[in-house]
């Protein structure tokens, strides 16, 4: 992973006030409990993943394009993709796999799939995400 001072972070902090960025916790609009630096860092996993993995590149694309989502948006649902992966990863002690991951894309994207219903569905007006403790 590229260190904090790379670019792809000064972009996932630009896209947050200072104040989420020292920020150790945080409480969403459901009262629970996050990191928002993991957040910052799942921004920057992405658009490192969006500049060097052509299948995530297009996702994000058609997010934009198809599905009308705000570029911040698309990345949220690309960052919920790839921690459920890294989460398959981790339980199943296997190592990352293109394949699984383009499949876990391709079926977010399907209108008729639950993840998109749960994913995009909801962000489908154009405006960013809401950070509930910042915003």
């Amino acid at each position: 992973m590229e260190s904090p001072n790379s670019d792809n972070y000064r972009k996932a902090c630009e896209a947050h006030p200072d104040t989420y960025q020292d920020t150790s916790s945080a409480i969403n609009e459901m009262e629970e409990e996050w990191n928002p630096r993991l957040h910052l860092i799942m921004h920057q996993m992405v658009l490192n993943q969006i500049d060097e993995v052509p299948a995530v590149k297009d996702a994000y694309e058609e997010l934009i394009e198809s599905h009308n989502l705000h570029h911040h948006s698309a990345i949220h649902v690309l960052s919920n993709v790839l921690s459920e992966e890294i989460y398959d990863m981790l339980q199943t002690k296997r190592e990352y796999d293109s394949e699984v991951h383009e499949r876990k894309l391709s079926n977010m994207l399907s209108r008729n799939s639950t993840e998109y219903r749960k994913l995009i569905k909801p962000l489908k007006h154009g405006n960013p995400p809401r950070h509930p403790e910042i915003n």
